[in-house]
């Protein structure tokens, strides 16, 4: 275990990742002040590290266009480092070459100008974007203004931007479904039909409208045309059957095989229970009514000739309605058939209220070929 630490940090130095040294070997350091070896794993991982990130700083701050990103994230990166050894005891190096006497640096004003800096150069580039004026653009003036968001979580008008952005990057799809002609719906048919969870197909940019908002601009439309609604006759088949059952109907004596009364041991005469079998007919009405709504979907962008979907939809709704009447001794009934005869015969649906059931079906169909074409929309 006592080698493990300086294996670790070792290793890590011998890779050239020398921030993960110092980490590794303060952390063993921080234990046994005296270890020699870690001693000069950490002043050689300081040295190194410390002389390319000034190198790299330098390059960047003599630039004519510094990456402030880079520039802060360099500071910090010193700073983090020096807090590290910071909080170190003393070392003891047996080794007068290893200077550990550290030079530490303040750079709490640098890491802030940088900061800063970066906020401004970030938010500016967000800025180009913005005025654009495409959702695209707007999606990469988002991504700009929530890095400077990041680095200064209380600067309002940042944050003011970034919701300006993600409103504008914002990709608009209306759902919306009218008859043909010839075709009559009942008044809430459309409506019943769009009613659906369309936030649930909603992800990142994306976002679905069941109904025409003026506040919006919409960039693709999905319009439901429906061609015909088809009503079946009304359908009454009749069936018939027997429900049969064994039942107990009294009791006789028991008799011997020549016909004399069977007695227990004690004399007496024995009873046994007489069954018989009972019947009963059962006549069975099953009603049948369909409705057929035939519809075509079809799905475009305001920027393109294209047609991503021109699909046809059909679906139906059954209205399923069985009752049954009995004749004969009603205690053969089963219970599915009990059940049947219990239940009442009622009037068959009228037209427009088949129409309107179906619109939960029909539009199911919709949100199914919605979310076939959801990739499509950008």
């Amino acid at each position: 275990m006592v080698l493990s630490g300086c294996y670790s940090a070792q290793k890590s130095y011998e890779r050239g990742d020398y921030d993960k040294a110092i980490e590794l070997a303060a952390k063993k350091l921080r234990k046994n002040p005296d270890d020699q070896k870690t001693i000069e794993i950490l002043v050689n991982s300081w040295e190194i590290s410390n002389r390319v990130d000034k190198d790299d700083l330098n390059n960047q701050l003599n630039s004519s266009n510094p990456d402030w990103e880079k520039v802060y994230a360099i500071y910090k990166k010193l700073d983090d480092r020096q807090r590290i050894v910071k909080q170190l005891p003393k070392l003891k190096p047996d080794s007068k070459k290893w200077n550990v006497d550290f030079q530490f640096e303040d750079y709490a004003t640098a890491m802030n100008n940088s900061k800063q800096h970066a906020i401004e150069d970030l938010t500016k580039k967000g800025d180009d974007y913005l005025a654009k004026s495409d959702r695209f653009s707007a999606r990469t003036a988002y991504d700009y203004y929530n890095k400077a968001y990041g680095y200064d979580n209380s600067n309002s008008s940042v944050k003011q931007k970034s919701d300006q952005a993600f409103l504008m990057s914002q990709t608009h799809v209306l759902i919306q479904a009218a008859p043909a002609n010839m075709v009559t719906l009942p008044e809430n048919f459309i409506r019943q039909a769009l009613d659906k969870k369309w936030n649930q197909l909603e992800s990142g940019w994306l976002k679905f409208h069941n109904s025409f908002q003026g506040s919006f601009v919409y960039h693709y439309y999905t319009d439901v045309l429906i061609n015909s609604v088809v009503i079946s006759p009304e359908r009454v088949a009749e069936t018939s059957y027997v429900d049969t059952k064994k039942i107990e109907d009294g009791w006789e004596y028991a008799k011997n095989s020549d016909g004399s009364v069977k007695t227990d041991s004690s004399g007496n005469k024995i009873k046994q229970p007489v069954y018989r079998d009972i019947t009963c007919n059962v006549k069975k009405y099953t009603m049948t009514k369909e409705t057929t709504v035939n519809g075509t979907v079809v799905i475009y962008g305001i920027d393109s000739d294209r047609k991503y979907a021109n699909d046809a939809i059909l679906s139906t709704y059954t209205f399923k309605y069985e009752y049954a009447t009995a004749q004969g001794d009603s205690r053969a009934l089963s219970n599915t058939s009990q059940n049947l005869v219990n239940k009442k015969s009622v009037d068959f649906p009228l037209n427009n209220d088949m129409i309107l059931n179906s619109s939960t079906t029909f539009g199911n169909f919709i949100y199914d070929k919605v979310n076939q074409y959801k990739s499509s929309f950008q």
